[in-house]
Parts: structure tokens; C-alpha cells; sequence
């Protein structure tokens, strides 16, 4: 009764499962956009450019990825935190340590959020990349060289990316729903301590927002086929991370050692 237990309530809420379907299938929709260009005599692109993560949708300001990406947190919290709220406020929290221990529940309400939201994101990612492949097949339009099909830019991971798009894809996937947990993690132990949704909320997205307005921002992490090299994108991706991590370890620290289970 831990794991096992806050995954099964989670499946049994008719509102989180809603919105689990809801994001898994969403990228989808940018399909339609680039489906609709395709009358007018637009070149059709090749599968991996029409992929959810490359934002290449013309006409719409990226708002596809801007609603899922920029609002990351919120939907994490709904899908994983939220429970933690509850229990605390009903007493279950209270029911639940005394028969688990509270080391046992916060283990398994982190390991829950982070498993959750990544294989989450990660599905979302792999149907959206399946099925640009099915319906794109046969696409050569690339946005990445020019018309004598050279790479317009020198940077060798850029050069890697272009020559394996469907490797750059998955990996550049990996790394949203990696992220997409770790946030997941920080909206949850947020949750274990403070159990003020507005609180918890407020905390979260500020984790969230900080590093995506940064002068090398979030962001790059979630995008294939930029200009952006390793240089860049790797201490974007360990510094965030290691903030994150260091705040989940510090409120799992607390809460074991200091948390206290009553109203």
C-alpha cells in the first residue's frame, strides 16, 4: 500500500483522467494546422520538422507549445499534487502515516508524480512523432538547409540534429519529460509541506517561470533543430535540474524529520 495505492486513486479520479487524455492527444492538434497549408501549395514537411517540439506551426506564435509547455506546472499539480492537499485537509494523511511511516509516503508520492508526468509528456511526444510520420510520409520540405541542401549553420550538435532528426526528437522528448517530472517532484513536495493550494501553486510556477525568462531560457531545452549548442544547452539543463533537486531533497529532509501529520 504505497505506490500502488496513490496510482490507483489518481486513475479512479474522473477529472485528472480527463485531463491526462486531454494532454496526452493534444499535440495533435498543431497536425491539423500544418494539414491545412497543404491546399494553398505549401511544401509538405518532412515528418521529424512537423513534430510537435521543432514549433515550426506558421502563423500561430508557437501557441500549441506555449499552452502545454508555459502551463506545465499547473497541469502537474493538478495530476500529482493536489492529492497531498487533500490528504492532509480530510485526515487521510494522518491515517496513511501511521500504517506506512512518513518516509514510505513522501517516497512514494514523489516517486509517483515524477513517473506519472514523465511518461506522460514522454507518451504525448512519442503519438505526436508517430503519427507525423504516418501522415507526413514522404514530406522533403526541411526548414534547416538551403536549397542546395546545405546546413546553414557550423555547430556540430546542430549538424547532428539536422542529420538525425528523428534521434534529435526523441532525445529532445526525453529531456521535456524529464523536466516535466522534476517539476511534477517540486509542485508535490510543495504540497507535503505547505498544504495551501495557493501557496503550493504560486511556488511552483515561480520554479517554473524563473529559469523560462531567463536570458538562456527553459525553453531551449524543449526545442530541436535550434541554433543553440551543447555550451549552452547543457548548463541550462544541469543548473535547473540541480535547483530542483536540492529543493525536493530539502523538503524531503524536513518533512521526514520534522513533518508533522495533524491540522
Amino acid at each position: 500500500m504505497t505506490l500502488d495505492y496513490f496510482i490507483k486513486r489518481l486513475w479512479n479520479d474522473p477529472i485528472r483522467n480527463i485531463l491526462f487524455c486531454i494532454i496526452l492527444f493534444y499535440p495533435l492538434v498543431e497536425i491539423i494546422f500544418y494539414l491545412k497549408d497543404i491546399p494553398l501549395g505549401n511544401a509538405v514537411y518532412y515528418p521529424d520538422y512537423a513534430f510537435f517540439l521543432t514549433c515550426n506551426t506558421a502563423g500561430v506564435g508557437h501557441i500549441f507549445q506555449s499552452l502545454l509547455l508555459w502551463f506545465m506546472p499547473i497541469y502537474c499539480l493538478v495530476l500529482t499534487a493536489d492529492d497531498c492537499i487533500e490528504d492532509y485537509h480530510i485526515g487521510l494523511k494522518n491515517v496513511l502515516v501511521s500504517k506506512i511511516g512518513i518516509k514510505k509516503y513522501v517516497q512514494a508520492h514523489l516517486v509517483k508524480s515524477f513517473v506519472y508526468a514523465f511518461l506522460l509528456i514522454f507518451s504525448a511526444m512519442l503519438i505526436n512523432l508517430l503519427m507525423v510520420h504516418i501522415i507526413f510520409r514522404g514530406g522533403q520540405f526541411s526548414p534547416y538547409t538551403d536549397e542546395a541542401g546545405f546546413i546553414s549553420t557550423l555547430s556540430r550538435f546542430y549538424q547532428w540534429e539536422v542529420k538525425n532528426p528523428l534521434w534529435a526528437n526523441i532525445v529532445f522528448s526525453l529531456i521535456t519529460a524529464f523536466m516535466s517530472g522534476l517539476i511534477s517532484m517540486v509542485g508535490t513536495i510543495s504540497a507535503i509541506m505547505i498544504h495551501n493550494k495557493k501557496l503550493v501553486y504560486g511556488i511552483t510556477l515561480i520554479f517554473w517561470f524563473i529559469p523560462f525568462l531567463q536570458k538562456n531560457s527553459l525553453m531551449y531545452l524543449f526545442q530541436p533543430h535550434t541554433e543553440y549548442d551543447l555550451d549552452t544547452l547543457v548548463p541550462i539543463g544541469v543548473t535547473v535540474s540541480c535547483i530542483y533537486i536540492a529543493y525536493i531533497l530539502f523538503g524531503y529532509f524536513k518533512e521526514v524529520r520534522f513533518g508533522k501529520t495533524t491540522i
